[in-house]
């Protein structure tokens, strides 16, 4: 019996879009799920089953219509066209904000309205619950679905996403804040509820994420990589094409991890054979690459097998800022992908390790990358001092490795 927590994080939220639909391809029955500010919001339309129109509102979302804001100023703003921003707009409108004690939200009121079936959630055999903060009495709340007076489920769905930025109406006398002020991933409400096996997606959100008090619970962690969802601003920049970028990531990185895929920004099938007896066999082929890499790095003199298995691999793993808990074939992925990402091969796709890498090196034989050329040697060889060109220096240490045409 699994259960689903979905961390807050605005428009970060699409992410959580993405790893819903990889839960439902993978079989994952989903018995419950909590959820902070859009985490609450995502969650009421998956727990009344309602996936294809959750996908739908969030391919439709775009901030200057959420918020009555005039379009050509949002763009030029998100995009940071400063020729073209129109700032007298931006003052007025900043005044207005102010004026109306915060951004409207009666279009958010009107999604709801539209789409949230607060029948169909209170019928479902899916628990629900979600977090907000009472500020009228100065006291966090965290609610299931039956603590919720019936035609009340969306008056608390926006109090949970009550950021201080929007106007903050009275709800029965009250004012209420944004959960993410008290928990923004509320894995403790299922707990609660008795689960035992939580799933968490992260946005990596701004907000409290409280250490979860019980200690007889497994958790698996879904989250992007740092900077994967914009950072800070990621979360306020509602638009149409970040948010099918956002869905694609929450499912390639919930296949990832429930497929146990390699890979830090793609997503490749572990080889299945001894990866050190290829890398050995490589090694055999190719001993002046490998002897010129280790000449490149500062390691010549040293015996070949001993300098790619003691000396290179172990300096790569640096350069490319990887956690020692990295393999050999960790090491081989990542490095091809910092040359793949140059190349632009697709990174929303599956692939085998070697496919990955024979992808990668076909392309980049066709279309090599240029590096600088004059770096001084002992710059290189520096543990330290390498880090400032390590673009560079990856480049030629593949360009080495793998191109037939590059001298």
């Amino acid at each position: 019996m699994y259960g689903l927590v979905l961390e807050g994080g605005g428009a970060k939220g699409a992410y959580h879009v993405g790893a819903f639909k990889a839960l439902r391809e993978l079989g994952i029955e989903i018995r419950g799920i909590a959820g902070t500010s859009i985490g609450a919001i995502n969650a009421a339309l998956m727990v009344q089953g309602d996936y294809e129109l959750l996908e739908k509102v969030w391919n439709g979302l775009d901030s200057y219509e959420l918020f009555d804001l005039d379009e050509k100023a949002v763009v030029d703003l998100r995009n940071m066209n400063l020729q073209e921003i129109n700032f007298s707009y931006l003052l007025h409108q900043s005044k207005e904000i102010l004026n109306n004690r915060g951004l409207d939200t009666s279009r958010i009121r009107e999604l709801f309205d539209n789409y949230v079936d607060e029948d169909k959630i209170r019928s479902s055999h899916i628990d629900f619950g979600i977090v907000t903060v009472d500020i009228t009495d100065k006291k966090p709340l965290e609610l299931y679905i039956e603590d919720i007076p019936r035609g009340k489920l969306n008056d608390f769905l926006i109090a949970s996403a009550n950021l201080p930025a929007f106007r903050i109406d009275e709800m029965d006398g009250k004012k209420y804040l944004d959960g993410g002020f008290y928990n923004n991933l509320p894995i403790d409400l299922l707990c609660k509820k008795g689960y035992k096996d939580i799933i968490a997606v992260r946005t990596m959100g701004v907000g409290i994420v409280r250490r979860v008090k019980e200690k007889d619970v497994r958790i698996t962690y879904i989250q992007p990589v740092e900077g994967g969802l914009g950072g800070i601003t990621g979360g306020l920049d509602f638009n149409r094409e970040k948010a099918k970028h956002d869905i694609k990531l929450g499912y390639f990185d919930t296949m990832k991890v429930f497929k146990k895929l390699k890979g830090y920004n793609y997503y490749c099938i572990p080889y299945e054979g001894d990866i050190i007896e290829l890398i050995t066999r490589y090694l055999v082929e190719n001993r002046d690459k490998i002897e010129n890499v280790a000449a490149l790095l500062g390691f010549d003199g040293i015996n070949t097998d001993r300098a790619l298995f003691e000396r290179i691999m172990p300096r790569l793993e640096n350069i490319l800022d990887m956690k020692e808990s990295a393999d050999y074939e960790d090491i081989c992925i990542r490095m091809t992908e910092r040359i793949a990402e140059r190349l632009n091969i697709e990174r929303f796709k599956i692939y085998t390790t070697i496919e990955f890498l024979k992808l990668t090196i076909e392309t980049f034989r066709q279309n090599p990358i240029t590096f600088t050329k004059n770096v001084p040697t002992f710059i290189k060889r520096n543990k330290i001092l390498s880090l400032a060109v390590k673009e560079d220096l990856i480049t030629e240490i593949f360009t080495e490795l793998f191109s037939s045409t590059i001298k």
